[in-house]
């Protein structure tokens, strides 16, 4: 899942808030996408389990997604609720 870019959960939760805080301000694309990334995976672990994603590491998931989606839209000028089909038609899913 997105080669080169690692993907490390952080355990303590005010931690994890104030690093997906600080993400989701700065508006870099790479970080969008470690952000992305850490949570779709910690999300499959969940689902393992029959869990689900805390609340607020759900709407940080939520909001990291809507930045790089619009982003992404717009350069390839597709609208942004066609960015994920578009994602998973380009990596075969």
């Amino acid at each position: 899942l997105i080669p080169g870019i690692e993907s490390e959960w952080i355990r303590h939760g005010n931690l994890r808030r104030s690093m997906f805080t600080e993400v989701l301000q700065s508006g870099d694309q790479k970080k969008l996408i470690w952000m992305i990334k850490t949570l779709y995976i910690r999300r499959a672990n969940l689902e393992k389990n029959g869990k689900k994603l805390s609340s607020l590491d759900a709407e940080a998931l939520k909001s990291a997604e809507k930045m790089l989606f619009y982003e992404l839209a717009l350069v390839l000028e597709i609208d942004p609720e066609e960015v994920p089909p578009f994602i998973e038609k380009q990596i075969g899913l």
